[in-house]
């Protein structure tokens, strides 16, 4: 494996184990009593810590350590769960991500002050705590009369290297824990150089540690191997006084090198009669010789550039190219299809059979292919628990989080486009959905509010439900600051929802203060516009004393989309099928052109913007007098005018950046059927294009 494969896998796996620890954090808090959030976060740590070790990231493994150390004392009941140590332990984790950031930057780690304040701040809420009575003892180490010592057996699978396991590290984390006075490989099982294979493992240890450190201690740096390796550790103490092994004291060289598997009995009979007790015949004799250390080191080194997993994973533009092979395969086989006209009627019933089987296996395969870009909800979702976590304990809110449906799958790029939207309805919901603690109570509800997150998989849409149990949206409010802004007349009658689509106006604000987070209303309408961007909806239900619900729709993906062709002025347009709300023939009294405003169509007496293509994108002079028109909605509803509609079909939209540049109003282009392209409108694009 490449170095540069090696550091992308480590970069994976540490976000993977950082967000591991956040999220474990988080379900701790929740349920202080938990014993799993514990132990998934101290092997976690566990694992960065060695990860980091092995590829040089001393600061990252430095600082995984004191977090480790932090978890086994939570493990052993040693330290009470608070919120302050959470938020603590929650900054630790943003700080070795801050490190992981600059790591995949190219950037040092960190300054080596920057780690001792981090590690200071540790130390000083321990000490705090440990004035406080129960956890006294916290992060003092008893004393004990002598050392201790540890005679540790190590026989690994074969296959180890294959589990993300390196025997080398844990001997280097033995080192940590005192001092290791004797190591001996067995390599019986080391064949020769030429038939090693890398990805296995032909050697054994025993070793005597040193150590201050209780069983337990030891014990915990096989709690990823022990259970399928043959590891055995004996406390031996009592044959050791002032630090010397009183059962070897007596016996002859050659006698402890046939026990510990050195040398063999033959070995033994030609030396032990000339020299009983020295070291000097190993070297005299040729018993032990240095290219066998050599050949050890050189087999490590190869066999630690392994993979670490079994699963691997695939850069997004490589995914791309494989979906834009599979549709360019669709598009041969339509093609194909074509000439069955010209058969003989025998010979084409048997091609049609084979063709349609050809389709299948294709379809299937851009199914297929299509999972490689889904991503559940759950690492978003968490991510989404954080962020309403420390707001509400910035605002001394107390604040239940209830997810449901993290496994729903969605498309890498959606998720991106929606981080931001999402992000600001919970802080919304925090801020000005979910009551203080006194005013709930006064009201005759819990103390504590609750936050729903949900993703649910309908009818090939994805829905994502955010909803709070707080004051709720006053729509008076509403609809009285969109008459003062001039949105609505004030003789108006709106339904419900009518009045929660107003929310999205850029004007709408019902905050009564100013706070570091929006109101709700304020940057609604950046929200409606990232979720449009995305092929999505969005949907409000709210009622005053109970809570608001924000539905989010979206597509499964960006990238294949259901779209109708259209002919407009001679070109041929693909239009996403979830932006078309009708098909409208107009006659020519339904169309009207007002001074300053452009034309308007009258559609069963709602008048709506109408777009010319050709003006929007200049395509020359376009028919004067509309044969249809089709009836969008992004922001709002509008008309475009349209020649003929084509047909529908299943497209792969391929981005012109390559080539070209998109412009505004085109989302990119698709291949049809026939081998000619045609360009995908971009809906919301399209509409800021045309109105501003």
């Amino acid at each position: 494996m490449k170095k540069s494969e090696l550091l992308d896998t480590y970069f994976a796996e540490a976000e993977e184990l950082l967000n591991t620890i956040e999220n474990q954090l988080l379900a701790l808090e929740s349920n202080p009593e938990a014993s799993e959030p514990i132990q998934e976060m101290f092997r976690s740590a566990h694992s960065l810590k060695s990860a980091s070790a092995m590829m040089g990231f001393m600061y990252t493994s430095k600082f995984s350590h004191s977090l480790e150390e932090v978890f086994d004392r939570l493990r052993k009941g040693e330290l009470p769960v608070t919120k302050n140590l959470i938020s603590l332990l929650l900054n630790s984790v943003d700080f070795l991500r801050m490190m992981h950031t600059n790591i995949t930057s190219g950037k040092p780690e960190c300054k080596a002050e920057e780690i001792s304040q981090m590690q200071a701040k540790l130390k000083r809420f321990l000490s705090e705590v440990s004035e406080e009575g129960p956890t006294k003892k916290f992060f003092i180490e008893p004393e004990r009369p002598s050392d201790s010592f540890f005679e540790i057996s190590m026989e690994f699978r074969d296959d180890i290297f294959n589990k993300g396991q390196d025997p080398l590290m844990l001997l280097l984390e033995l080192d940590e824990l005192g001092e290791i006075i004797k190591v001996v490989s067995d390599i019986s099982r080391l064949p020769d150089f030429d038939n090693i294979d890398m990805y296995k493992l032909y050697i054994s240890w025993r070793l005597v540690l040193k150590t201050r450190e209780p069983l337990s201690k030891i014990e915990d740096v096989f709690i990823f191997t022990r259970d399928e390796n043959d590891i055995e550790i004996k406390d031996i103490t009592r044959q050791f006084r002032d630090g010397v092994n009183l059962k070897d004291a007596d016996k002859f060289i050659g006698e402890l090198l046939l026990e510990q598997g050195i040398i063999s009995e033959e070995d033994i009979q030609s030396v032990i009669k000339e020299q009983k007790k020295t070291g000097k015949v190993l070297v005299e004799k040729g018993i032990v010789d240095k290219s066998e250390v050599e050949k050890i080191a050189e087999y490590q080194k190869k066999a630690r550039l392994v993979h670490r997993r079994s699963t691997i994973r695939i850069d997004l533009e490589k995914v791309d190219k494989v979906v834009g092979l599979v549709e360019e395969m669709a598009i041969a086989l339509m093609q194909i299809g074509e000439i069955t006209s010209e058969m003989e009627p025998s010979v084409k019933r048997r091609f049609e059979i084979m063709l349609k089987g050809l389709y299948k296996i294709c379809h299937q395969l851009e199914e297929q292919v299509m999972k490689m870009r889904m991503f559940p909800l759950e690492g978003t979702f968490y991510r989404l628990q954080r962020q309403i976590r420390d707001l509400a304990y910035e605002q001394k809110k107390q604040i239940r989080v209830v997810i449901s449906g993290e496994d729903t799958e969605l498309d890498k790029e959606v998720i991106e486009i929606i981080s931001d939207p999402l992000k600001h309805l919970v802080r919304n919901a925090v801020d000005h959905g979910i009551e203080l603690p006194s005013e709930r109570e006064r009201l005759g509800k819990p103390r504590g509010g609750t936050i729903w997150l949900k993703g649910y998989q309908r009818e090939g849409r994805i829905y994502i439900e955010i909803k709070d149990d707080g004051r709720g949206i006053d729509k008076e409010a509403v609809l009285k600051k969109a008459i003062e802004q001039g949105i609505v007349k004030s003789d108006s009658t709106l339904s419900d929802e009518e009045v929660y689509e107003l929310m999205f106006h850029p004007l709408i604000s019902t905050a009564k203060h100013v706070t570091s987070v929006s109101g709700r209303g304020v940057g609604l309408d950046v929200v409606k516009h990232n979720i449009t961007k995305a092929g999505g909806r969005i949907k409000v239900l709210s009622e005053v004393g109970r809570g608001t619900t924000f539905v989010i729709e979206l597509p499964l993906t960006l990238a294949i989309i259901e779209g109708t062709i259209i002919r407009a002025n001679g070109e041929v347009f693909t239009i996403p099928m979830n932006f078309i709300v009708e098909f409208f023939k107009p006659l020519p009294h339904h169309i009207r052109t007002i001074e300053e405003h452009g034309e308007l169509v009258n559609v069963r007496g709602e008048f709506l913007p109408l777009i010319r293509l050709n003006k929007v994108f200049m395509l020359g002079n376009g028919s004067p007098e509309p044969k249809l028109v089709a009836i969008l909605k992004g922001n709002k509803k509008f008309g475009v005018v349209v020649d003929e509609v084509l047909g529908e079909q299943r497209v792969l939209i391929k981005s012109l950046k390559e080539n070209l540049f998109n412009p505004k109003g085109i989302a990119g282009a698709t291949v049809l059927g026939d081998g000619s392209v045609s360009l995908v409108i971009d809906v919301t694009g399209l509409e800021e294009l045309a109105f501003g």
